[in-house]
C-alpha cells in the first residue's frame, strides 16, 4: 500500500487492540449506518433469539427492513451473558 501513512503501516494490532477498534468504533459506525437506512425504510421487523453455548447465554438482534436496492437483513447487537445457566 504505497498511499498508507508511515503512523498505518507500523501500527501493529493483537487481539485486545484489534477487539477494541472492532467493538469501539467500527460496530458503532456500522450500527448508526443501519439505523439510518432503517429510518428512512417503509417496513422493518426486528427479531431475537436466544441460545445457550456452554455456560454463555446469546442474543442476537436482528433486523430485516425495505431499502431502495430490496430486502435486507443487518444484525444490529449481540448480547452475551456469561452468568446465565442453562437449567433443563
Amino acid at each position: 500500500f504505497e498511499s498508507s501513512s508511515t503512523v498505518a503501516k507500523s501500527l501493529l494490532c493483537a487481539k485486545t487492540k484489534s477487539r477494541a477498534i472492532a467493538c469501539n468504533v467500527l460496530a458503532p459506525y456500522f450500527t448508526c449506518k443501519i439505523l439510518d437506512e432503517v429510518s428512512k425504510a417503509r417496513f422493518y421487523s426486528i427479531s431475537f433469539d436466544a441460545s445457550n453455548k456452554g455456560n454463555t447465554k446469546t442474543c442476537p438482534f436482528v433486523i430485516q427492513y425495505l431499502s431502495d436496492v430490496g430486502v435486507k437483513r443487518d444484525l444490529i447487537n449481540f448480547l452475551e451473558d456469561s452468568r446465565e445457566a442453562a437449567l433443563d
